[in-house]
């Protein structure tokens, strides 16, 4: 169906005049004929009848201009749907964190951002880094930020950003007698109460895939299926983990965990920003990302 007969037909309804149709839509008289008889012809029934110098609508006519309302009405939605979707203070953010961005990163960024850009919708996704990845992947998120795993760039179809510069450490209870270490060996974790983070975890691959490349093989006294929960049994004693140092920056300034360098495997590691190669950005998630970045920079390793 042609939006431009229906807009004619329905002016014409409304002025009840071909002639000021034809002037309101600044067009000749016969172009509003021409396309009013397209649009009978098309349903094969007069819409209006000519009584004197007025046009009236014929029983069909009446019919038809509800829906001709209803239809240009969607179709000025729609154009201000996309005139939004254009203009980066409209829109909507669809992405998905991983664990230690998704609580020490994204939170304190994203609540500034909205702030400034109050309009634009957002939804994150907070899981699992492997999670994220496959969500990129299925294009169920328009992008990811992830802590590394050490795998990331074995799938092609990836563009990877480094976005914050981790490391992988050694958090203790500040009286543990490691605590007077600036850095330890991977030989002097045989004997403690090792507590580690479940298998599914960015922390957990990259910490094993760094032990493997040297031969090394550390079984947990503990594992937990969160960061937070770690900690917490390190704050009471009851071991020590390997963790990200931006998961415990906090808890280091006020002196519940101590964090201790580990010096013969590979800990250093990034916060990532991953998207499909080919995905192109609406201009709301565009200037998230800007901004993202530029926040990023100013976060100390």
């Amino acid at each position: 169906m042609d939006l431009e007969k229906l807009k004619t037909f329905y002016v014409i309804a409304q002025t009840k005049s071909f002639t000021k149709a034809a002037e309101e839509l600044n067009l000749t008289q016969p172009a509003v004929s021409s396309q009013i008889s397209s649009l009978e012809g098309k349903y094969g029934i007069k819409l209006f009848e000519r009584i004197g110098r007025k046009v009236y609508l014929t029983k069909a006519g009446e019919v038809l201009l509800p829906y001709a309302e209803r239809i240009i009405a969607l179709a000025e939605e729609a154009k201000l749907a996309i005139t939004k979707v254009k203009d980066p203070t409209f829109g909507k953010l669809n992405f998905g964190a991983s664990m230690i961005s998704g609580i020490h990163i994204i939170p304190g960024i994203l609540e500034e951002f909205k702030r400034k850009h109050p309009n634009i919708e957002t939804h994150v996704h907070i899981t699992y880094a492997y999670e994220i990845l496959n969500m990129i992947e299925e294009n169920k998120i328009d992008f990811g930020i992830v802590d590394e795993r050490g795998t990331e760039r074995t799938k092609m179809i990836f563009d990877i950003q480094p976005l914050v510069e981790d490391k992988l450490i050694l958090a203790v209870h500040p009286t543990h007698k490691l605590a007077k270490k600036k850095r330890i060996k991977i030989r002097d974790l045989e004997r403690e109460n090792l507590i580690l983070t479940e298998k599914r975890s960015s922390i957990r691959a990259f910490f094993e895939l760094s032990l493997a490349k040297k031969g090394y093989i550390l079984s947990p006294f503990m594992e937990f299926g969160n960061v937070e929960a770690v900690k917490k049994m390190v704050e009471k004693g009851l071991g020590v983990a390997v963790l990200s140092r931006l998961s415990i920056r906090e808890e280091v300034k006020l002196g519940l965990l101590k964090d201790v360098g580990i010096e013969d495997i590979d800990t250093r590691r990034f916060v990532l920003l991953i998207k499909r190669k080919e995905k192109e950005f609406f201009p709301a998630t565009k200037l998230f990302i800007d901004y993202l970045q530029k926040k990023c920079k100013k976060i100390e390793p």
